[in-house]
């Protein structure tokens, strides 16, 4: 059934939209200015959503936001981590692949600014290691 503003399917889509549109401005703006000298209005305007009502719709405030975004860049280096070794590789050289992704990971902008400067103070020790965990457990 249709109803104001589109049917269900279709809000739910550029719900899903604007949620996405506002990750991807955090994940740039946090790694230019980094998480402190970055505001919700900077984030409403890179991810052209509008207003901050939208972004305070999908998100109960910045910090939720860069929990978000902490969790997507460690999920994506946790699975550039997991490179497959060449075939018949013994365990030592799987693994000398799996540190080696990591570090060249590691030197990318996004990963030093969100995971190793901003996320310890942003989100606490005790919550980065509980993403830690949680995505480790689901590989």
């Amino acid at each position: 059934m249709a109803k104001r503003g589109g049917t269900d399917v279709e809000r739910r889509a550029r719900g899903d939209q604007t949620r996405r549109n506002l990750v991807d401005a955090a994940r740039a703006l946090f790694v230019e200015k980094g998480y402190f000298a970055t505001s919700i209005s900077d984030l409403v305007a890179r991810s052209g959503v509008g207003t901050r009502g939208a972004f305070y719709h999908h998100f109960k405030d910045k910090a939720e936001l860069f929990r978000t975004v902490f969790e997507e860049v460690e999920r994506d280096l946790t699975l550039r981590s997991l490179a497959s070794p060449p075939d018949g590789a013994d365990a030592w050289e799987a693994l000398s692949v799996g540190m080696r992704g990591f570090l060249e990971s590691a030197l990318e902008p996004e990963v030093q600014r969100v995971m190793l400067i901003d996320g310890p103070v942003v989100l606490g020790w005790q919550t980065l290691r509980s993403i830690q965990h949680g995505n480790s457990i689901a590989l």
